[in-house]
């Protein structure tokens, strides 16, 4: 695997999420199981529902999410 070091902050905010996400090895896991990733599908959903709604800016991509977990986004 391509490993990448994070920052302190980035490693830091990471602790801060754990109450949030469990001690699984996964940030985003599956709505199914804690043993995958969070589908591109959900992920796009989430995208798409979030930045459709008036008032909200800005330009996350999905391939930002889906490089993490070394899924295709095509």
């Amino acid at each position: 695997p391509h490993l990448v070091p994070l920052a302190p902050q980035a490693l830091a905010l990471l602790e801060e999420l754990r109450p949030l996400t469990g001690a699984g090895k996964h940030v985003f896991p599956s709505l199914l199981t804690d043993l995958k990733p969070m589908s591109e599908n959900t992920l796009r959903n989430h995208l798409t529902t979030v930045h459709s709604k008036p008032g909200v800016k800005g330009g996350l991509e999905l391939h930002v999410f889906a490089a993490e977990h070394g899924q295709s986004t095509g």
